[in-house]
């Protein structure tokens, strides 16, 4: 079994972006009120890093056509919207709802 230079040396960064990460989210999990508004922030943290890829790859017309098309994609990403509408109404626990009510 051969391994390239640049196997290793991406497999050595994964290793090292995996360990980072579960450093950051211990000790982000002090600042955030749990694991799920923590997700919520890595989530949009990931798409702000993520979008000028999208741009410069030109996928943009890709992600227009799942957003205002009505073909294939808008299909797809209406059944994830609307999965993640139900994740979250049954993710919402009792007192953060009380708290956003009042």
């Amino acid at each position: 079994m051969k391994a390239s230079a640049v196997g290793i040396s991406l497999g050595v960064a994964s290793s090292v972006t995996t360990a980072v990460h579960a450093i950051v989210v211990k000790r982000s999990l002090s600042v955030v009120s749990g694991t799920l508004d923590l997700a919520y922030y890595s989530n949009l943290l990931s798409a702000l890093v993520i979008a000028p890829f999208v741009l410069l790859s030109g996928e943009i017309w890709v992600v227009l056509d799942m957003l205002l098309g009505d073909g294939e994609g808008a299909a797809a990403f209406s059944t994830f919207m609307t999965g993640a509408a139900v994740t979250v109404s049954l993710t919402q626990s009792p007192q953060r709802q009380s708290t956003a009510d009042s």
